[in-house]
């Protein structure tokens, strides 16, 4: 006996991203924000950060601000 086979392909599993997982990104441009970032950082082991620049050229480029995060889908930006 033959074994039908499905009517359709099976769907593709989703990739995760900025619209399909939940997150909180914050913009510190205020003094309260800062300290609190600070302290946030202070109490914690491990801390992820980044630059962000004008251009992937270290020669040219320019810095426009610092990103920070210490737990999954949770970030700190500080524009300069």
């Amino acid at each position: 006996m033959m074994q039908q086979l499905p009517t359709r392909a099976p769907q593709a599993p989703a990739y995760r991203n900025i619209v399909t997982v939940k997150h909180k990104y914050h913009c510190v441009t205020e003094r309260k924000d800062f300290d609190a970032l600070i302290q946030l950082l202070s109490k914690t082991n491990e801390i992820c950060f980044d630059t962000e620049t004008t251009s992937k050229n270290a020669h040219t480029a320019r810095l426009v601000g610092i990103s920070f995060s210490v737990k999954y889908h949770t970030a700190y930006y500080i524009p300069v």
